[in-house]
């Protein structure tokens, strides 16, 4: 080991006879024996909960899905569940002798497993620095102040307290890809938590005709895009987003999808009590939907896993011939509106 460090641990808790994985209630870290390190699981309250983006290993999760817990607190980090801090946990040798490391991890029942192991500082750094690619823009950002970056094409505006650590911003630009109007904008990366929305501003050259129907995306540059929001002011478009990533401009033309599952035009109803539809919009999303029977609205449940729509026929409803309608909109104001005549 060679100057300051932190430590993370992988960890879960089984119960008996269950292969289910479950939080741990304690994590203690000692150097030597000195408690420098405690977090414990007593609450976590609704306003404060998002910063477990902080204690966990954030970027290990996103690339690899395994939860890491930090042994140590970042600077932004605001969870009241530490105790026994040193440094915040961050681990500093000054000297060449070997020290014991321990971590502790408890249940909510008391039951304790211990991992103990050595380490020795050789004072030598061993990290060398690597020069910056080509083309690319590297700018501080502080974590209790105001932070912002222009650029020909993009402005992002972020609130003081949005960042858990200072970072060196990191900011490039690739050639349009299919489906893109302008360039791709490479914010920083997607690795990196963010715990506050910040402003995005982008610049793009885009018709008319078709700026409507057009939004800001991230993208995995394999043709995947999600959709992010903007209003256009001129030639730039302004959303809000509390993540880093590849951002671009995109447009959907598209109507969404609407597919009766259990119902359609002339369908009697004999013992059926549900009305059952998929609905779908693989571009900019499902914004809203309405459903009616003879021009009522209709309350429906929307299971947005199966991109199914369910309506539990109301005992009130009278014998005889109706009409069921259903309009889906998307992010973009594109619209869908299936109507069925159906005997009852």
């Amino acid at each position: 080991i060679s100057g300051s460090f932190g430590l993370g641990i992988s960890t879960y808790d089984k119960s008996n006879d269950s292969y289910n994985k479950n939080g741990v209630y304690s994590i203690k870290l000692c150097v030597d024996t000195n408690i420098c390190y405690k977090f414990t699981v007593d609450e976590l309250d609704f306003i404060t909960s998002r910063f477990i983006n902080a204690h966990i290993d954030y970027a290990e999760k996103k690339e690899s899905k395994n939860k890491y817990h930090r042994c140590y607190k970042l600077p932004n980090n605001k969870l009241t569940n530490y105790s026994n801090l040193i440094n915040d946990g961050i681990i500093n040798i000054q000297d060449t002798l070997t020290h014991l490391i321990s971590l502790e991890v408890t249940d909510i029942y008391g039951n304790i497993s211990e991992l103990d192991f050595n380490i020795k500082s050789t004072n030598n750094p061993f990290l060398n620095r690597c020069p910056l690619p080509k083309d690319t823009i590297n700018t501080p950002f502080t974590i209790n102040k105001v932070n912002i970056f222009k650029d020909k094409e993009l402005y992002l505006h972020m609130e003081a307290n949005s960042l858990y650590e200072p970072i060196m911003f990191h900011y490039e630009t690739t050639d349009s890809i299919k489906g893109v109007f302008g360039k791709v904008h490479h914010v920083h990366f997607d690795n990196t938590p963010v715990h506050k929305k910040y402003v995005l501003s982008i610049k793009a050259i885009v018709p008319d005709s078709i700026k409507r129907k057009t939004y800001i995306a991230t993208t995995d540059i394999k043709g995947n895009f999600w959709y992010m929001g903007g209003i256009w002011k001129d030639s730039i478009i302004r959303t809000k987003t509390r993540q880093f990533g590849n951002f671009c401009i995109i447009a959907d033309t598209i109507n969404p999808e609407v597919k009766g599952v259990n119902i359609y035009p002339g369908k009697k109803f004999n013992t059926q009590t549900s009305i059952k539809l998929t609905i779908k919009d693989n571009d900019s999303g499902i914004k809203s939907y309405r459903g009616e029977i003879d021009g009522k609205w209709i309350l429906m449940d929307y299971d947005y896993k199966r991109n199914l729509l369910r309506y539990d026929i109301d005992e009130k409803l009278t014998k005889g011939k109706h009409t069921f309608t259903l309009k889906v909109t998307d992010n973009v104001n594109n619209e869908k509106v299936y109507t069925a005549d159906f005997t009852y």
